[in-house]
Protein backbone atom coordinates (compact mmCIF):
# COMPACT_ATOMS: atom_id res chain seq x y z
CA UNK A 1 0.00 0.00 0.00
CA UNK A 2 0.92 3.51 -0.62
CA UNK A 3 1.37 5.36 2.46
CA UNK A 4 -1.10 8.54 2.79
CA UNK A 5 2.12 10.72 4.21
CA UNK A 6 3.53 9.92 0.65
CA UNK A 7 0.69 12.60 -1.28
CA UNK A 8 0.78 15.67 -0.05
CA UNK A 9 -2.14 18.16 -1.20
CA UNK A 10 -2.52 19.11 -4.15
CA UNK A 11 -0.09 20.41 -6.77
CA UNK A 12 2.59 17.84 -6.12
CA UNK A 13 3.62 15.41 -8.93
CA UNK A 14 2.03 11.92 -9.08
CA UNK A 15 4.13 9.15 -7.31
CA UNK A 16 5.56 5.88 -8.99
CA UNK A 17 3.51 2.88 -8.32
CA UNK A 18 6.36 0.66 -9.08
CA UNK A 19 4.93 -2.96 -8.58
CA UNK A 20 1.32 -1.76 -7.34
CA UNK A 21 -1.23 -4.15 -7.77
CA UNK A 22 -4.60 -2.06 -9.28
CA UNK A 23 -7.79 -3.12 -10.64
CA UNK A 24 -10.05 -0.87 -12.42
CA UNK A 25 -13.37 -1.88 -11.69
CA UNK A 26 -15.28 -0.77 -14.82
CA UNK A 27 -13.40 0.35 -17.64
CA UNK A 28 -16.47 2.19 -19.29
CA UNK A 29 -17.25 4.03 -22.52
CA UNK A 30 -17.16 7.93 -21.66
CA UNK A 31 -12.70 7.71 -20.81
CA UNK A 32 -12.39 7.44 -16.86
CA UNK A 33 -11.39 3.96 -16.54
CA UNK A 34 -9.13 4.52 -19.29
CA UNK A 35 -7.79 7.38 -18.27
CA UNK A 36 -6.98 5.56 -14.30
CA UNK A 37 -5.61 2.60 -16.32
CA UNK A 38 -2.92 4.94 -18.45
CA UNK A 39 -2.59 6.67 -15.04
CA UNK A 40 -1.29 3.71 -13.26
CA UNK A 41 0.26 1.82 -16.06
CA UNK A 42 2.91 4.77 -17.17
CA UNK A 43 4.08 4.79 -13.75
CA UNK A 44 5.00 1.17 -12.66
CA UNK A 45 1.93 -0.30 -11.80
CA UNK A 46 0.10 -3.93 -12.48
CA UNK A 47 -2.93 -3.06 -13.96
CA UNK A 48 -6.00 -5.53 -14.18
CA UNK A 49 -9.42 -4.35 -16.00
CA UNK A 50 -12.88 -5.84 -14.97
CA UNK A 51 -16.05 -4.86 -16.74
CA UNK A 52 -19.39 -6.53 -16.89
CA UNK A 53 -19.06 -5.73 -20.97
CA UNK A 54 -17.73 -7.78 -23.53
CA UNK A 55 -14.58 -6.73 -25.78
CA UNK A 56 -16.67 -6.21 -28.13
CA UNK A 57 -18.74 -3.68 -26.42
CA UNK A 58 -16.18 -2.22 -24.87
CA UNK A 59 -14.40 -1.83 -28.63
CA UNK A 60 -13.30 1.73 -28.94
CA UNK A 61 -12.32 1.99 -25.09
CA UNK A 62 -10.20 -0.99 -25.72
CA UNK A 63 -8.73 0.38 -28.62
CA UNK A 64 -7.70 3.84 -26.63
CA UNK A 65 -5.50 1.60 -24.35
CA UNK A 66 -3.88 -0.80 -26.42
CA UNK A 67 -0.30 0.59 -25.93
CA UNK A 68 -0.87 -0.02 -22.37
CA UNK A 69 0.66 -3.37 -20.77
CA UNK A 70 -2.46 -4.06 -19.57
CA UNK A 71 -1.41 -7.43 -16.97
CA UNK A 72 -4.99 -8.97 -17.31
CA UNK A 73 -8.49 -8.32 -19.40
CA UNK A 74 -11.62 -9.71 -17.09
CA UNK A 75 -14.56 -8.97 -19.48
CA UNK A 76 -18.13 -10.27 -19.38
CA UNK A 77 -17.53 -11.10 -15.85
CA UNK A 78 -16.32 -9.72 -11.85
CA UNK A 79 -14.25 -12.71 -10.01
CA UNK A 80 -13.84 -12.49 -6.21
CA UNK A 81 -10.43 -12.89 -6.33
CA UNK A 82 -9.78 -9.87 -8.19
CA UNK A 83 -11.22 -7.52 -5.55
CA UNK A 84 -9.95 -9.55 -2.75
CA UNK A 85 -6.05 -9.50 -4.18
CA UNK A 86 -5.87 -5.54 -5.63
CA UNK A 87 -4.17 -3.16 -3.37
CA UNK A 88 -5.77 -0.21 -5.16
CA UNK A 89 -9.40 -0.61 -6.48
CA UNK A 90 -10.40 2.69 -8.97
CA UNK A 91 -14.14 2.58 -9.12
CA UNK A 92 -16.22 3.58 -12.53
CA UNK A 93 -18.63 6.42 -11.14
CA UNK A 94 -21.64 4.09 -12.39
CA UNK A 95 -21.00 1.70 -9.95
CA UNK A 96 -23.65 2.26 -7.37
CA UNK A 97 -22.94 2.85 -3.86
CA UNK A 98 -24.31 -0.69 -2.38
CA UNK A 99 -22.37 -2.57 -4.98
CA UNK A 100 -21.43 -5.89 -3.91
CA UNK A 101 -18.09 -6.26 -5.30
CA UNK A 102 -17.33 -2.42 -3.73
CA UNK A 103 -17.57 -4.25 -0.13
CA UNK A 104 -15.40 -7.26 -0.69
CA UNK A 105 -12.93 -5.01 -2.01
CA UNK A 106 -13.40 -2.75 1.74
CA UNK A 107 -13.41 -5.96 3.18
CA UNK A 108 -10.11 -7.10 1.72
CA UNK A 109 -8.60 -3.65 2.83
CA UNK A 110 -8.11 -2.12 -0.58
CA UNK A 111 -7.98 0.97 -1.11
CA UNK A 112 -11.12 2.53 -3.07
CA UNK A 113 -9.86 5.50 -5.63
CA UNK A 114 -11.57 6.97 -8.46
CA UNK A 115 -10.30 8.92 -11.35
CA UNK A 116 -11.93 12.19 -10.54
CA UNK A 117 -10.11 12.08 -7.19
CA UNK A 118 -6.94 11.27 -8.09
CA UNK A 119 -6.45 14.28 -10.54
CA UNK A 120 -7.68 16.89 -7.98
CA UNK A 121 -5.22 15.40 -5.58
CA UNK A 122 -2.07 15.33 -8.01
CA UNK A 123 -3.18 18.53 -10.38
CA UNK A 124 -1.09 21.47 -9.93
CA UNK A 125 -3.42 23.88 -11.56
CA UNK A 126 -3.98 26.68 -8.87
CA UNK A 127 -7.27 27.83 -10.95
CA UNK A 128 -9.74 24.86 -10.83
CA UNK A 129 -13.71 24.88 -11.52
CA UNK A 130 -15.53 22.34 -11.10
CA UNK A 131 -19.11 22.30 -12.89
CA UNK A 132 -22.00 20.26 -11.97
CA UNK A 133 -25.97 20.47 -11.93
CA UNK A 134 -29.08 18.03 -12.64
CA UNK A 135 -29.18 19.34 -16.07
CA UNK A 136 -26.79 22.11 -18.39
CA UNK A 137 -23.27 20.88 -16.97
CA UNK A 138 -22.08 19.86 -20.21
CA UNK A 139 -23.51 22.77 -21.85
CA UNK A 140 -21.88 25.23 -19.48
CA UNK A 141 -18.41 23.64 -19.05
CA UNK A 142 -18.32 24.14 -22.68
CA UNK A 143 -18.90 27.47 -22.97
CA UNK A 144 -16.60 28.10 -20.01
CA UNK A 145 -13.56 26.74 -21.80
CA UNK A 146 -14.51 28.41 -24.59
CA UNK A 147 -14.53 32.06 -22.91
CA UNK A 148 -11.22 30.98 -21.30
CA UNK A 149 -9.72 30.08 -24.34
CA UNK A 150 -10.67 33.52 -26.06
CA UNK A 151 -9.09 35.31 -23.08
CA UNK A 152 -5.68 33.74 -24.07
CA UNK A 153 -5.31 31.03 -20.99
CA UNK A 154 -4.17 27.42 -20.83
CA UNK A 155 -7.41 25.34 -20.62
CA UNK A 156 -8.08 21.83 -20.13
CA UNK A 157 -11.47 20.33 -20.02
CA UNK A 158 -12.71 16.71 -18.94
CA UNK A 159 -14.40 14.80 -16.15
CA UNK A 160 -18.43 13.69 -17.07
CA UNK A 161 -18.17 15.36 -20.78
CA UNK A 162 -15.63 12.47 -21.47
CA UNK A 163 -12.59 13.22 -21.52
CA UNK A 164 -10.16 11.99 -18.48
CA UNK A 165 -7.50 14.77 -17.96
CA UNK A 166 -5.68 12.61 -15.32
CA UNK A 167 -3.12 11.06 -17.69
CA UNK A 168 -1.67 14.48 -18.72
CA UNK A 169 -1.89 15.41 -14.48
CA UNK A 170 1.90 16.20 -14.67
CA UNK A 171 1.88 18.44 -18.23
CA UNK A 172 -0.64 20.85 -16.44
CA UNK A 173 0.88 23.98 -15.14
CA UNK A 174 0.25 25.93 -12.23
CA UNK A 175 -1.19 28.95 -14.28
CA UNK A 176 -3.08 26.38 -16.61
CA UNK A 177 -6.81 26.68 -16.12
CA UNK A 178 -8.76 23.44 -15.64
CA UNK A 179 -12.81 22.88 -16.04
CA UNK A 180 -14.17 19.63 -14.99
CA UNK A 181 -17.40 18.79 -15.37
CA UNK A 182 -19.08 17.03 -12.76
CA UNK A 183 -21.55 14.09 -12.21
CA UNK A 184 -23.19 13.07 -8.62
CA UNK A 185 -22.01 9.87 -9.33
CA UNK A 186 -18.91 11.19 -9.25
CA UNK A 187 -19.31 13.61 -6.23
CA UNK A 188 -20.90 10.84 -4.35
CA UNK A 189 -16.69 9.39 -3.98
CA UNK A 190 -15.44 12.59 -3.86
CA UNK A 191 -12.25 12.61 -1.02
CA UNK A 192 -10.09 15.16 -2.32
CA UNK A 193 -10.33 18.69 -1.34
CA UNK A 194 -13.12 20.11 -4.63
CA UNK A 195 -11.82 22.66 -7.05
CA UNK A 196 -11.52 26.50 -6.20
CA UNK A 197 -13.98 27.79 -8.35
CA UNK A 198 -17.52 25.81 -8.31
CA UNK A 199 -20.98 25.85 -10.02
CA UNK A 200 -24.31 24.42 -9.93
CA UNK A 201 -26.38 24.93 -12.88
CA UNK A 202 -29.36 24.15 -11.08
CA UNK A 203 -31.00 20.99 -9.13
CA UNK A 204 -33.89 18.75 -9.86
CA UNK A 205 -35.19 14.85 -9.31
CA UNK A 206 -32.37 12.83 -11.14
CA UNK A 207 -30.88 9.29 -10.63
CA UNK A 208 -32.88 8.45 -7.99
CA UNK A 209 -32.28 5.00 -8.85
CA UNK A 210 -28.78 4.79 -8.40
CA UNK A 211 -28.57 7.22 -5.48
CA UNK A 212 -31.48 5.42 -3.86
CA UNK A 213 -33.37 8.46 -2.74
CA UNK A 214 -33.87 12.42 -3.70
CA UNK A 215 -31.95 13.63 -0.71
CA UNK A 216 -29.26 11.61 -1.29
CA UNK A 217 -29.08 12.28 -4.55
CA UNK A 218 -29.03 15.67 -3.17
CA UNK A 219 -26.39 15.64 -0.51
CA UNK A 220 -24.09 14.36 -3.84
CA UNK A 221 -24.38 17.54 -5.79
CA UNK A 222 -23.78 19.44 -2.24
CA UNK A 223 -20.78 17.59 -1.37
CA UNK A 224 -18.63 20.19 -4.04
CA UNK A 225 -19.77 23.21 -2.18
CA UNK A 226 -17.15 21.91 0.74
CA UNK A 227 -14.08 24.36 1.02
CA UNK A 228 -11.45 23.88 -1.58
CA UNK A 229 -7.49 23.39 -0.76
CA UNK A 230 -6.91 27.07 -0.91
CA UNK A 231 -9.20 29.42 0.91
CA UNK A 232 -11.17 31.49 -0.31
CA UNK A 233 -13.25 29.53 -3.11
CA UNK A 234 -15.99 30.48 -4.76
CA UNK A 235 -19.29 29.15 -5.36
CA UNK A 236 -21.35 30.08 -8.82
CA UNK A 237 -25.14 29.24 -7.49
CA UNK A 238 -28.30 30.02 -9.54
CA UNK A 239 -30.60 32.41 -7.88
CA UNK A 240 -33.74 30.73 -10.04
CA UNK A 241 -33.20 27.57 -8.44
CA UNK A 242 -35.15 27.21 -4.46
CA UNK A 243 -32.39 25.84 -3.40
CA UNK A 244 -30.02 29.28 -3.69
CA UNK A 245 -30.72 30.32 -0.19
CA UNK A 246 -30.07 26.78 1.74
CA UNK A 247 -26.71 26.66 -0.32
CA UNK A 248 -25.90 30.26 -0.02
CA UNK A 249 -26.18 29.32 3.96
CA UNK A 250 -24.52 26.07 3.61
CA UNK A 251 -21.02 26.88 2.05
CA UNK A 252 -18.13 28.94 3.07
CA UNK A 253 -17.24 29.85 -0.22
CA UNK A 254 -17.80 33.60 -1.82
CA UNK A 255 -21.32 32.99 -3.33
CA UNK A 256 -21.40 34.41 -6.79
CA UNK A 257 -25.02 34.26 -8.16
CA UNK A 258 -26.23 34.00 -11.55
CA UNK A 259 -29.75 33.94 -13.32
CA UNK A 260 -31.22 33.40 -17.41
CA UNK A 261 -31.43 37.47 -17.34
CA UNK A 262 -27.79 37.74 -16.31
CA UNK A 263 -26.77 36.45 -19.97
CA UNK A 264 -25.48 38.72 -22.54
CA UNK A 265 -27.39 38.16 -26.38
CA UNK A 266 -26.97 34.51 -27.03
CA UNK A 267 -26.50 32.96 -30.72
CA UNK A 268 -29.05 30.58 -32.31
CA UNK A 269 -26.97 27.80 -31.58
CA UNK A 270 -28.01 28.53 -27.72
CA UNK A 271 -32.15 28.81 -27.70
CA UNK A 272 -34.08 28.95 -24.66
CA UNK A 273 -34.04 30.20 -20.65
CA UNK A 274 -32.13 26.96 -20.13
CA UNK A 275 -28.92 27.66 -22.30
CA UNK A 276 -29.57 31.52 -20.95
CA UNK A 277 -28.74 30.52 -17.78
CA UNK A 278 -25.93 28.18 -18.74
CA UNK A 279 -24.82 30.70 -20.66
CA UNK A 280 -25.04 32.99 -17.43
CA UNK A 281 -23.04 30.43 -15.31
CA UNK A 282 -20.20 29.74 -17.33
CA UNK A 283 -19.27 33.74 -17.90
CA UNK A 284 -19.34 33.61 -14.43
CA UNK A 285 -17.02 30.68 -14.01
CA UNK A 286 -14.45 31.64 -16.79
CA UNK A 287 -14.60 35.38 -15.38
CA UNK A 288 -13.75 34.44 -11.63
CA UNK A 289 -11.07 31.91 -13.42
CA UNK A 290 -9.61 35.25 -15.40
CA UNK A 291 -11.47 35.54 -18.34
CA UNK A 292 -13.06 39.63 -19.59
CA UNK A 293 -16.72 40.42 -21.14
CA UNK A 294 -14.92 41.18 -25.01
CA UNK A 295 -13.26 37.05 -24.31
CA UNK A 296 -16.94 36.05 -23.36
CA UNK A 297 -18.95 37.93 -25.77
CA UNK A 298 -15.98 36.10 -28.42
CA UNK A 299 -15.83 32.68 -26.87
CA UNK A 300 -20.13 33.08 -27.30
CA UNK A 301 -20.14 33.75 -31.10
CA UNK A 302 -17.40 30.73 -32.06
CA UNK A 303 -19.30 28.24 -29.75
CA UNK A 304 -21.50 25.42 -31.70
CA UNK A 305 -23.58 23.25 -29.12
CA UNK A 306 -22.73 19.95 -28.50
CA UNK A 307 -23.54 17.29 -29.88
CA UNK A 308 -26.96 15.76 -28.49
CA UNK A 309 -27.72 18.82 -26.63
CA UNK A 310 -30.17 20.63 -29.05
CA UNK A 311 -28.70 19.59 -31.86
CA UNK A 312 -30.14 21.13 -34.96
CA UNK A 313 -29.70 17.58 -37.31
CA UNK A 314 -31.32 18.76 -40.92
CA UNK A 315 -34.51 19.67 -42.39
CA UNK A 316 -36.14 17.52 -44.38
CA UNK A 317 -39.72 18.30 -46.51
CA UNK A 318 -39.91 21.41 -44.59
CA UNK A 319 -39.73 19.63 -41.26
CA UNK A 320 -36.53 19.98 -38.61
CA UNK A 321 -35.33 17.66 -36.83
CA UNK A 322 -33.64 18.02 -33.39
CA UNK A 323 -31.49 15.66 -31.74
CA UNK A 324 -31.37 16.23 -27.76
CA UNK A 325 -30.74 12.70 -26.56
CA UNK A 326 -28.48 14.00 -23.77
CA UNK A 327 -31.79 15.77 -22.00
CA UNK A 328 -32.41 12.72 -20.03
CA UNK A 329 -34.72 14.12 -17.33
CA UNK A 330 -38.24 15.88 -17.23
CA UNK A 331 -36.31 19.05 -16.46
CA UNK A 332 -34.26 18.70 -19.33
CA UNK A 333 -37.11 18.13 -21.74
CA UNK A 334 -38.87 21.18 -20.89
CA UNK A 335 -35.56 22.93 -21.32
CA UNK A 336 -35.96 21.87 -24.88
CA UNK A 337 -39.89 22.25 -25.84
CA UNK A 338 -39.21 25.62 -24.72
CA UNK A 339 -37.16 26.83 -26.88
CA UNK A 340 -38.24 25.12 -29.74
CA UNK A 341 -41.81 26.73 -29.85
CA UNK A 342 -44.99 25.62 -30.30
CA UNK A 343 -44.97 23.62 -33.38
CA UNK A 344 -43.20 20.88 -31.94
CA UNK A 345 -43.32 16.64 -32.36
CA UNK A 346 -41.13 15.49 -29.44
CA UNK A 347 -40.50 12.02 -28.71
CA UNK A 348 -40.23 10.96 -25.25
CA UNK A 349 -39.36 7.71 -23.78
CA UNK A 350 -36.58 5.43 -22.80
CA UNK A 351 -35.74 4.13 -19.27
CA UNK A 352 -36.89 5.60 -15.93
CA UNK A 353 -34.48 6.39 -13.64
CA UNK A 354 -37.05 6.84 -10.69
CA UNK A 355 -38.45 10.08 -10.62
CA UNK A 356 -41.80 11.57 -11.78
CA UNK A 357 -42.88 12.94 -15.21
CA UNK A 358 -45.63 15.41 -13.85
CA UNK A 359 -43.15 18.18 -14.59
CA UNK A 360 -43.55 17.56 -18.27
CA UNK A 361 -47.78 17.95 -18.08
CA UNK A 362 -47.59 22.02 -18.38
CA UNK A 363 -44.67 22.53 -21.64
CA UNK A 364 -46.01 19.59 -23.09
CA UNK A 365 -49.14 21.01 -23.47
CA UNK A 366 -47.69 24.61 -24.74
CA UNK A 367 -45.19 23.81 -26.69
CA UNK A 368 -46.23 19.93 -28.21
CA UNK A 369 -49.10 19.67 -30.40
CA UNK A 370 -47.93 15.76 -30.25
CA UNK A 371 -46.18 13.98 -28.23
CA UNK A 372 -44.83 9.83 -29.39
CA UNK A 373 -44.17 8.02 -26.36
CA UNK A 374 -42.22 4.68 -26.54
CA UNK A 375 -39.83 2.03 -24.82
CA UNK A 376 -40.04 0.93 -21.48
CA UNK A 377 -41.13 3.90 -20.07
CA UNK A 378 -44.00 4.47 -22.56
CA UNK A 379 -47.07 3.47 -20.10
CA UNK A 380 -46.30 5.87 -17.61
CA UNK A 381 -45.58 8.64 -19.60
CA UNK A 382 -48.79 7.93 -21.50
CA UNK A 383 -50.90 7.48 -18.58
CA UNK A 384 -49.18 10.84 -16.63
CA UNK A 385 -49.58 12.79 -19.44
CA UNK A 386 -53.50 11.90 -20.11
CA UNK A 387 -54.24 11.86 -16.48
CA UNK A 388 -52.42 15.65 -16.45
CA UNK A 389 -54.75 16.41 -19.20
CA UNK A 390 -52.98 16.20 -22.43
CA UNK A 391 -55.66 15.18 -24.97
CA UNK A 392 -55.28 11.15 -25.76
CA UNK A 393 -55.43 11.84 -28.89
CA UNK A 394 -52.09 13.92 -28.73
CA UNK A 395 -50.25 11.11 -27.74
CA UNK A 396 -49.59 8.13 -29.57
CA UNK A 397 -47.78 4.97 -27.75
CA UNK A 398 -45.42 2.56 -29.77
CA UNK A 399 -43.11 0.31 -28.61
CA UNK A 400 -39.61 1.00 -29.50
CA UNK A 401 -37.57 4.40 -31.24
CA UNK A 402 -37.54 3.49 -34.64
CA UNK A 403 -41.38 3.10 -34.48
CA UNK A 404 -41.38 6.26 -32.86
CA UNK A 405 -39.70 7.96 -34.98
CA UNK A 406 -41.87 6.43 -38.17
CA UNK A 407 -45.32 7.75 -36.14
CA UNK A 408 -43.76 11.54 -35.62
CA UNK A 409 -42.52 11.38 -39.67
CA UNK A 410 -46.25 10.37 -39.84
CA UNK A 411 -48.11 13.05 -37.76
CA UNK A 412 -45.46 16.40 -39.12
CA UNK A 413 -46.07 18.44 -41.13
CA UNK A 414 -44.19 21.16 -42.96
CA UNK A 415 -43.12 24.09 -40.65
CA UNK A 416 -42.94 21.48 -37.54
CA UNK A 417 -40.33 20.49 -35.05
CA UNK A 418 -39.45 16.83 -34.45
CA UNK A 419 -38.12 17.16 -31.13
CA UNK A 420 -35.68 14.10 -29.51
CA UNK A 421 -36.04 14.87 -26.01
CA UNK A 422 -36.50 11.59 -24.66
CA UNK A 423 -36.92 12.59 -20.29
CA UNK A 424 -35.46 9.35 -20.12
CA UNK A 425 -32.13 6.99 -20.02
CA UNK A 426 -31.60 5.12 -23.35
CA UNK A 427 -30.96 1.55 -21.75
CA UNK A 428 -33.52 0.00 -22.88
CA UNK A 429 -32.39 0.04 -26.50
CA UNK A 430 -28.90 1.55 -26.71
CA UNK A 431 -25.79 1.50 -25.33
CA UNK A 432 -25.99 5.32 -24.24
CA UNK A 433 -27.64 8.36 -25.33
CA UNK A 434 -25.14 8.79 -27.69
CA UNK A 435 -25.67 5.81 -29.58
CA UNK A 436 -29.55 6.72 -29.10
CA UNK A 437 -28.78 10.48 -30.74
CA UNK A 438 -26.83 8.47 -33.33
CA UNK A 439 -29.63 6.92 -34.05
CA UNK A 440 -31.58 9.19 -34.35
CA UNK A 441 -29.20 11.37 -36.97
CA UNK A 442 -29.28 8.02 -39.25
CA UNK A 443 -33.02 7.61 -39.64
CA UNK A 444 -33.38 11.32 -40.36
CA UNK A 445 -30.23 10.94 -43.15
CA UNK A 446 -32.75 8.29 -44.67
CA UNK A 447 -35.44 10.60 -45.20
CA UNK A 448 -33.46 12.73 -47.63
CA UNK A 449 -35.25 12.42 -51.21
CA UNK A 450 -38.48 12.95 -49.41
CA UNK A 451 -40.49 15.75 -50.59
CA UNK A 452 -42.44 18.10 -48.73
CA UNK A 453 -45.58 16.82 -46.91
CA UNK A 454 -48.72 19.49 -46.69
CA UNK A 455 -48.50 22.36 -44.44
CA UNK A 456 -51.14 22.29 -41.91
Amino acid sequence: MIARGAETARGSLAPRFEGRRVLIFGLGAFGGGGGAARFFAERGARVTVTDLRSREQLADAIDAIADLPIEEWVLGEHRESDFREHEIVVVNPAVPPKNRWLALARESGARLETEIDLFLRYCRSRAIAGITGSNGKSTTSQLAYEFLAAAGHQVHLGGNIGVSLLPIVDEIEPEDRVVLELSSFQLERLDAPPPDVIAITQFSENHIDWHGSLDAYRHAKERVLAPPARRPGIAVLPTHDPLFTQWSEKTSRTVVPFSPDDAIDTPPGLRGRANRANVAAAAAVATALGADDASIATGLQSFRPLPHRQEWVDQVGGITYVNDSKATTPEAACGALEAWGKRVVVLLGGTTKGGSFEGLIESVQEHAHSTVVYGAAADPLHRTLVEGGVPEAQVHRVDDFRGAFRAARNIAVEGDTILLSPACASFDEFRNYEDRGECFRRLVSDLRGDGPKPVR
